[in-house]
């Protein structure tokens, strides 16, 4: 092989997994956006992948199950101090997980909880738009940033509910909890991470499967060429099709499934979507 060829081969890699990774965060990222912010995504990103790196280090393949911030460096790409920030502060994560996962949920707890802003009985007072410490104004400079104007924060709370203005010059807060989605979306949401989870588990357990007898189903099938006139029966006999797909394999689950106090058990599984 030339020097050339092996010059040009990582890169062709790099470009193929960036086209995979993409591939699976465009749509992901799409679930989201307008719900969670960006940095709260990425920190969570930073959280977990330094998690799965212990995990990949412990198990052996680095040649040694030990541990440290260098072998966590340079499988992450995040710097020795990041990593022990977030270490450090793994203690309080589930609670700036909840004031940080939007610009919104961090404006309504600091009016709920910083002492300019609740009143003697510890509740959120009604504060002015404008101004300095003390009013909305003040809370979003504090908590956002210079990047987000007030008035668009203070939209996004009219349109969820959480705040009503008063007087033309002040905002009184109705809810301190803040929610992007409708429970029917969080229903949705929370079957679809699921389905998609469950997939990367069948993509993790064939990229290490060396038996090919033993990898598990994972196939698509699809056409970009259906007549518009066409799609309506066809979408109906795919969705019949599954339908009685779905009640077979329940049956066969149904029949041979065993209570939970057996030993030896494992799980087995199948999902169902279609797309277009």
């Amino acid at each position: 092989m030339s020097v050339v060829a092996d010059i040009r081969q990582p890169r062709d890699q790099a470009e193929k997994f960036g086209l995979y990774l993409e591939r699976i965060l465009r749509p992901l990222i799409r679930l989201f956006v307008g719900k969670i912010s960006c940095n709260f995504i990425l920190n969570l990103v930073k959280e977990i992948y330094l998690d799965e790196a212990r995990a990949w280090i412990q198990s052996g393949h680095s040649g040694t199950k030990r541990v440290t911030r260098s072998k966590l460096a340079m499988l992450s790409g995040l710097d020795t101090r990041t990593i022990k920030s977030l270490e450090e502060n793994k203690t309080s994560k589930e609670r700036l997980r909840q004031i940080n996962i939007s610009a919104e949920t961090g404006v309504l707890h600091a009016w709920s909880f910083y002492p300019e802003y609740i009143d003697e009985n510890k509740q959120p007072k009604i504060i002015p738009i404008s101004g300095g410490a003390g009013s909305f104004q003040g809370i979003v400079m504090r908590e956002v940033g210079r990047n987000v104007t007030p008035r668009t924060v203070l939209d996004h709370l009219i349109e969820s509910g959480n705040v009503e203005v008063v007087d033309n010059n002040f905002v009184r807060m109705k809810s301190r909890f803040y929610e992007p989605a409708r429970p029917s979306q969080l229903t949705v949401l929370n079957a679809g991470s699921t389905a998609i989870a469950r997939l990367c588990e069948t993509v993790l357990h064939n990229l290490s499967e060396q038996d090919s007898s033993e990898k598990r189903v994972q196939q698509l099938r699809w056409s970009k060429y259906i007549l518009e006139d066409d799609y309506p029966r066809v979408s109906r006999q795919i969705r019949k099709l599954l339908t009685e797909n779905i009640q077979a394999i329940t049956q066969i689950l149904d029949d041979t499934e065993v209570s939970g106090r057996h030993k030896g058990v494992k799980e087995i599984g199948i999902g169902w979507f279609a797309f277009g």
